[in-house]
C-alpha cells in the first residue's frame, strides 16, 4: 500500500480542518447565492406578450369585419384580445400592420373584429383599403409570459 504524504491524524491537519473559513469566503458565498436568487427573481418580473400567429381570409359583410381561419382556433383566444393583421397584398415592411381587437368568436373558424372602416391607417401611418377575401396573417396576443417561463418552455421543447 502506498504511503500517504500527509498523515490525516496529524496535529497540523486537524488544526486546519477545525478552523472555520475566513469571513471573506463566507460572505462571498452568501453574496453569490443572493445574486443568483435576485437574478431569478428579476427573470420572473420581466414579461413579454404571448402571441399566436394564424393565417386568415378577410370577410367583409354588412358593417362586419371577420377573419376566416382554416384551422380550429386555439382555446386561449377570447374577445377583447389585441390582433395585429398583416395582409399579403400590403407588405409589412412597407405598410406596417393593422391593429384591432377581437369583438367575438363566431365559431371555431371565424373571429369577428371590432369594426374599422374600409380604409384604415396602419402602424407605418399608411392608408390601405380593405377588400373582401384578402389573405394575411393574424398575430393574436393571448396573454403575457415572464422571461423565466419562456426560458423553461424553450428547454422543455427540446
Amino acid at each position: 500500500m502506498p504511503q500517504n504524504k500527509y498523515e490525516l491524524r496529524s496535529n497540523e491537519v486537524q488544526e486546519v480542518m477545525n478552523k472555520p473559513p475566513h469571513s471573506l469566503i463566507t460572505w462571498g458565498n452568501t453574496i453569490i447565492l443572493l445574486t443568483i436568487v435576485g437574478g431569478l427573481w428579476l427573470l420572473s418580473l420581466i414579461t413579454f406578450p404571448d402571441k399566436i400567429t394564424v393565417p386568415f381570409q378577410l370577410i367583409i359583410s354588412k358593417n362586419k369585419l371577420s377573419l376566416s381561419i382554416s384551422e380550429n382556433l386555439p382555446a386561449q383566444i377570447q374577445s377583447q384580445q389585441t390582433v395585429s393583421l398583416s395582409f399579403e397584398s400590403y407588405p409589412n415592411e412597407k405598410y406596417g400592420k393593422v391593429t384591432t381587437e377581437i369583438d367575438s368568436l363566431i365559431n371555431q373558424h371565424t373571429i369577428a373584429l371590432t369594426r374599422v372602416s374600409d380604409t384604415i391607417l396602419t402602424t407605418h401611418k399608411k392608408t390601405i383599403t380593405l377588400k373582401n377575401n384578402m389573405l394575411g396573417t393574424a398575430e393574436i396576443t393571448i396573454g403575457k409570459k415572464n422571461l423565466f417561463t419562456m426560458i423553461k418552455d424553450r428547454f422543455n421543447e427540446h
